[in-house]
């Protein structure tokens, strides 16, 4: 494949963002920066976690095995809320914070489940991949907050209204995440600028959405460290998305200085 993306080394203006309809769309990247694990590499939590069960991490954050073996699945959430307890919103967050202040129309699309885009203080949120903030029972549904406080002296928390088993509000594998891919597409479409921050996505309804904004003639800029030729050279992007790509290489905090 021939590559004719625009590599940009400038940080980019809040200018740029003004009475524009935008979408942003971050990734694992965009959380490393602010100190949190990231989900591959010799540090990585979803490499730690396969080679201590000798399985595929698609097997064991899978729906499937939450149901035959919840306490593999939570221990994966417990891990995660200690380094997340520790972490703030970088600067590269309140940047985007900026952005939607000054734009006609904007949403985030996080696969995130951090809560460090709330806790920047941007409103419009879709933590498609689900959150940490709160679980819910298996059997009532009702919603724990405090369920973390169960997680230092038991390797499942259960439901203080029936005694049941709670699930963490996070889109295990084989499941759904929590959107609308139509709408998301629809304002995809409809978006001057879109942003993507820190994720080589092999999920298609992320993906759809960069295919979508390119033919619709969207400005689209990925912010990544990776090489940009590995990043774009993922097959469920469509030519289309290569051909007016723009691409930073380096972190978030790095290209959104300037705002």
């Amino acid at each position: 494949m021939v590559f004719k993306m625009v590599i940009t080394k400038e940080p980019i203006q809040l200018s740029e963002f003004e009475g524009k309809n935008v979408l942003v769309i971050t990734g694992a990247g965009m959380s490393v920066a602010a100190g949190i694990p990231p989900y591959w590499g010799d540090d990585g939590v979803y490499t730690e976690l396969q080679a201590k069960y000798g399985l595929p991490i698609e097997v064991v954050l899978s729906k499937e095995n939450f149901d035959v073996n919840p306490a593999q699945v939570w221990e994966y959430i417990g891990e995660s809320m200690s380094k997340f307890s520790s972490v703030a919103p970088t600067d590269g967050y309140r940047a985007i914070t900026e952005i939607e202040k000054v734009a006609k129309h904007f949403d985030l699309i996080t696969q995130n489940v951090d809560g460090l885009h709330k806790r920047a203080g941007t409103e419009s949120v879709q933590e498609i991949h689900g959150h940490v903030e709160s679980a819910s029972c298996t059997n009532c549904s009702a919603q724990d907050y405090d369920y973390r406080e169960q997680l230092l002296s038991k390797d499942v928390p259960t439901c203080v209204r029936c005694g049941n088993i709670l699930r963490p509000n996070v889109v295990l594998f084989n499941m759904f995440p929590n959107f609308n891919p139509l709408e998301a597409n629809y304002r995809a479409e409809q978006a001057d600028v879109v942003l993507v921050i820190g994720t080589q996505s092999y999920f298609q309804y992320i993906t759809d959405m960069f295919n979508v904004a390119a033919n619709s003639g969207s400005r689209i800029i990925f912010v990544d460290k990776a090489d940009p030729e590995e990043l774009l050279a993922n097959p469920l992007i469509n030519s289309s998305v290569v051909d007016v790509a723009e691409c930073f290489v380096g972190e978030a905090e790095a290209f959104l200085s300037a705002i």
